[in-house]
Order: C-alpha cells, then sequence, then structure tokens
C-alpha cells in the first residue's frame, strides 16, 4: 500500500486542481509587484523622457542661435 493514501489517493485527491491555482495567483501577485517596483507601466519614464525631450529642444535652440551669432560677427 502506498504511504500517501491507499489506491484510492490521499484526502485532497478531488481538489488537485486547488495547488496549481494557488501557484498561478502567488506567481501573478510577484510579477505584479516586481512590474509595480521597476515602473513596467513607464508613468515615471514617461515624464522623464518628455523633460529629456524638451531639454534637448532647448539645446537645439540655443545652439542654432549660437550659430547665427557667430556669423553675424565673424562674416
Amino acid at each position: 500500500m502506498p504511504m500517501w493514501g491507499g489506491p484510492w489517493g490521499g484526502h485532497w485527491y478531488g481538489f488537485w486542481w486547488l495547488m496549481p491555482l494557488f501557484w498561478v495567483v502567488v506567481i501573478a501577485a510577484v510579477i505584479a509587484v516586481v512590474l509595480r517596483n521597476t515602473g513596467g507601466r513607464g508613468s515615471d519614464v514617461s515624464q522623464d523622457l518628455a523633460a529629456m525631450r524638451r531639454d534637448i529642444q532647448e539645446l537645439k535652440e540655443e545652439v542654432r542661435k549660437l550659430r547665427e551669432e557667430g556669423k553675424e560677427a565673424g562674416g
């Protein structure tokens, strides 16, 4: 006789589906925590990206103005 409950299975035999369901829920919770902590939705990243784009645009305008001033002064 097997030590896990005899030939009819253990007392959990009818509820075999609970353990995979439990682990799916645990894994989904872990993935949700990881995504939240790493900025998976991109909310902070998009704000940072927009700020960088503004800074780059301002720098491009400043370089263009300096080039125009250099052409006017240097001939």
